[in-house]
């Protein structure tokens, strides 16, 4: 494609196919002056063809499962076998469509990728700076590596912290074993983190409110298999 395409984020997708190995190349040619400038973001690939995407700026195709789900939630109906945790200092909501709050939140969910589709976010409206909500899954069985797969929101101007921890089953909670600060724009992006699971923990997911009340923080398809994750497929250029 060639020339200006306004001032949007347009999904792009194509079609390849080799007997044999080989590389995708992004190529971009500069124009006659400065006025040129070209981005890509959320490059993603997967087997199989192409399909339409579920909403026009965004792809919302999970990597391939590697493992039988031992606990999951998806959020259209209800919180499945989650719980909020009463030690802390306010509740994740369950809702569908965009949030209360202007200029933060997602407009829509990510599995169904539409306003009729339920996630779950922390309502930061009347709520105290580093005031905290936890999200517990059930307790786990068993010894051995999991992995956990989830997608995630933040966006607003007072975003603050997401993070996962391990809880015991003495009742304390781990270091945080994945975690994101701050404001990563108005998308849904991918998130993966395995980890070393003893009989009895949950996994906990932490939000934490900033200094204003734009800074919802949304999760949604959260599910645990067993065994450690596969290899991302996809790439938005937050870490490298």
């Amino acid at each position: 494609t060639s020339g200006p395409k306004g001032n949007v984020w347009v999904y792009g997708q194509v079609e390849v196919s080799s007997d044999s190995n080989f590389n995708v190349i992004f190529e971009a040619t500069k124009g006659k002056n400065y006025n040129g400038d070209i981005a890509m973001d959320d490059i993603g690939y997967y087997s199989g063809g192409c399909q339409p995407p579920t909403t026009p700026s965004l792809p919302v195709v999970s990597p391939s499962p590697t493992a039988p789900v031992l606990t999951g939630c998806d959020f259209e109906k209800d919180l499945c076998s989650f719980k909020y945790d009463k030690t802390a200092d306010f509740n994740w909501t369950r809702t569908s469509g965009k949030t209360a709050s202007g200029f933060t939140g997602p407009a829509f969910d990510h599995t169904l990728g539409n306003k009729h589709g339920h996630y779950i976010y922390i309502e930061t409206s009347g709520k105290k700076e580093n005031d905290t909500a936890r999200l517990l899954t059930p307790s786990l069985s068993g010894y051995g590596t999991l992995c956990v797969t989830f997608w995630y929101h933040m966006y607003g101007p007072h975003v603050n912290e997401l993070s996962i921890k391990v809880k015991t089953s003495y009742g304390g909670f781990s270091l945080p074993k994945w975690r994101k600060f701050g404001n990563k724009g108005d998308k849904w992006a991918y998130g993966q983190i395995d980890f070393y699971a003893y009989w009895g923990n949950q996994v906990a997911f932490e939000g934490v409110r900033g200094k204003g009340y734009q800074g919802d923080i949304a999760l949604d398809d959260i599910y645990i298999r067993r065994g450690k994750c596969a290899p991302s497929k996809i790439c938005d250029f937050e870490e490298d």
